[in-house]
């Protein structure tokens, strides 16, 4: 009897957990380059001690990561449109932006020229995904 009770209580855990975690979110996507001025004095070394690369890293406003976006998290970046689904494709979150930001992902651009073109873009939305 103490043992089913404690098999429930785990799993209640466990469920709470997986149901508090946030997996989606509506966002504004920026974009960085490794400039100490994008940066800070580690352009080439993310918030997780992880070299950038352009492709695969994002980083994600301080919020994202207290509402339960993770450090080696895959997330789909995409947007519905009139025409159909878009996608910019899936990333990999490996850096943190400064703390202003709010429902921010920064998408790494090995050129600031590159980042600059990218602009900010509205309207996107992430979504956690297991590969």
């Amino acid at each position: 009897m103490r043992l089913d009770l404690t098999i429930i209580i785990i799993i209640g855990l466990i469920l709470f957990t997986l149901c508090s975690r946030q997996t989606h979110a509506d966002v504004t996507l920026t974009a960085y380059s490794p400039t100490v001025r994008q940066t800070d004095n580690t352009p080439r070394i993310t918030a997780f001690n992880i070299q950038p690369v352009q492709g695969w890293t994002i980083a994600i406003s301080w919020d994202l990561f207290k509402m339960g976006f993770n450090a080696g998290d895959k997330v789909y970046i995409y947007r519905d449109t009139q025409e159909g689904r878009e996608s910019l494709g899936v990333f990999q979150v490996q850096d943190l932006m400064n703390q202003r930001w709010e429902k921010r992902v920064d998408i790494f651009f090995e050129s600031e020229r590159d980042a600059y073109r990218f602009g900010i873009k509205e309207g996107w939305k992430i979504a956690v995904v297991d590969l």
